[in-house]
C-alpha cells in the first residue's frame, strides 16, 4: 500500500451560476486526507479591483445530517491553511479585464497531508456530504463576468484504510461579531472536544489589529484557571516565531493615488513592477493592510507625470497576520499529546478586549474528534 495518498477528481471544472450551492457526495471514498477545492471565475470586462474569490464563499461545509465536521467561510478557510500549511493558499490572483482568476480551498483532515493517524473515514457516515455556497460579485469593473464559474474538485485518498487512526480534524466557527469601540466581548469555547488550533480574525481595512483588539484572555473554570492572558502584538510575534512570514504576489490592475488593501495585516515589505514600458510603480504610504500606490509615466522626452490611466503592476507582498488572522498560543500543533484537552474544565471562556469599532471579528478553530 502507498502511504501517500492520491487524487480522486470529483469535479472537473464544472460550471456553478453566480449564485449557486454546490453539492458533492462524499460516500464510498474511504479513508480521505483532505479534499481540495478550486475556484474559477473570469474577471469584468474592464478589470477586478479590489475583489476576490474568497470573499465570495458564503460557507464550506462539510456534514452529515447535524453532524458537523468542516463549516468555515471562505475567507476563515484561507486563513486556517496558512497556519496549517505555513504558507499562502495556492491561487492566482489578477484585477485585469477578462482575465481567469483561481484560488484553492483546503479542506483539512489531518496535520498535514497523508497524516496516516488522523483522516476523515467516511464508511462511518450515513451520507456524508460537501456543501459549498457562494454568490460571486458580477461587475464589468469591480467583480466577475457572469456565467463564469469553474470548480473542481479533488479528494485525496487512500485505496487502503491506514492501519491505525487516531481520529479527524474537525473545523468551525465559534463566533462573529462586529466589534465595539470599547468594553470586553465574551465567547463560550467547546469544551467537548481536544482543541489543536484557536484563531482570532479582527479584520478592518486600513486598522491595525491591536487598535480594534487590545487585550486576549483564555480561562477556563469562570476565571479560575487562565490559559492566556496576552496583548496582540504579543501573540503576533510568539506566533510569528512558529510560522515564520508569509507571501503572495497578485496582478494589480490600478493608477496613481489609488489604495490597495492586502491580505496581510502587518507589511513588511512590498515590490512592485509596472508592467509598462516608461511606468514606475512604488508606494506613496501603508497602515496595516493598506497600501497606496504611486505610478509614475515617464516619456522619452524626458518629462515625469503621475499617472491617471489603470496599468498592470505586479506586488509581491511579504508579512504576517494573513487575512486579519492570529493564531492563539494554547498548544503545538505538531504534537498530539500538546493539544488543549477541556475535558478537565467546566467551561472555557474568550474574552476579547476592544479598542476599536466596525472590525468583523471571528473566532474558530480546529479539533479532534477521537
Amino acid at each position: 500500500m502507498s502511504l501517500h495518498p492520491r487524487p480522486v477528481v470529483l469535479k472537473d471544472r464544472e460550471v456553478f451560476t453566480d449564485t449557486a450551492t454546490i453539492r458533492q457526495a462524499l460516500a464510498g471514498l474511504g479513508a480521505v486526507s483532505a479534499i481540495d477545492i478550486k475556484l474559477r471565475a473570469t474577471t469584468g470586462a474592464t478589470s477586478k479591483q479590489g475583489v476576490y474569490i474568497h470573499d465570495d464563499v458564503d460557507t464550506i461545509d462539510v456534514k452529515d445530517g447535524s453532524d458537523i465536521l468542516y463549516s468555515l467561510n471562505g475567507i476563515e478557510s484561507q486563513a486556517l491553511t496558512c497556519y496549517h500549511n505555513h504558507k499562502m493558499p495556492a491561487a492566482i490572483f489578477r484585477e485585469g479585464a477578462a482575465v481567469v482568476e483561481e484560488e484553492t480551498f483546503t479542506v483539512h483532515f489531518g496535520r498535514f497531508l497523508g497524516d496516516e493517524r488522523y483522516w476523515l473515514d467516511t464508511d462511518q457516515y450515513r451520507n456524508p456530504l460537501l456543501e459549498l455556497a457562494l454568490t460571486l460579485a458580477i461587475s464589468a469593473t469591480a467583480g466577475f463576468a457572469t456565467g463564469t464559474g469553474r470548480v473542481s474538485i479533488v479528494a485525496w485518498i487512500w485505496d487502503e484504510k491506514p492501519a491505525v487512526r487516531e481520529g479527524v480534524l474537525i473545523s468551525k466557527e465559534y463566533k462573529e461579531f462586529t466589534s465595539l469601540a470599547s468594553g470586553d466581548d465574551l465567547t463560550e469555547l467547546p469544551i467537548d472536544l481536544p482543541h489543536r488550533l484557536l484563531l482570532v480574525r479582527a479584520y478592518e481595512a486600513n486598522v491595525l489589529y491591536e487598535t480594534d483588539i487590545t487585550q486576549i484572555l483564555l480561562r477556563a473554570n469562570r476565571g479560575g484557571k487562565i490559559l492566556l492572558n496576552m496583548e496582540p502584538e504579543m501573540v503576533r510575534d510568539i506566533a510569528r516565531q512558529r510560522y515564520g512570514s508569509f507571501s503572495y504576489g497578485v496582478e494589480l490592475f490600478r493608477t496613481d493615488a489609488d489604495t490597495v488593501d492586502t491580505f496581510l495585516h502587518l507589511i513588511d515589505s512590498v515590490a512592485l513592477q509596472a508592467l509598462q514600458d516608461l511606468d514606475i510603480a512604488t508606494i506613496d504610504a501603508r497602515l496595516a493592510n493598506r497600501l497606496t500606490l504611486q505610478l509614475l509615466t515617464l516619456a522619452v522626452t524626458p518629462t515625469i507625470a503621475k499617472s491617471t490611466t489603470d496599468r498592470a503592476i505586479d506586488a509581491v507582498v511579504h508579512g504576517f497576520i494573513p487575512f486579519g488572522t492570529l493564531p492563539l498560543l494554547i498548544a503545538d500543533p505538531d504534537d498530539p499529546d500538546d493539544w488543549l484537552d477541556p475535558g478537565q474544565y467546566n467551561n472555557m471562556q474568550l474574552v476579547l478586549t476592544q479598542g476599536g469599532a466596525a472590525a468583523t471579528v471571528q473566532v474558530f478553530g480546529q479539533q479532534v474528534m477521537r
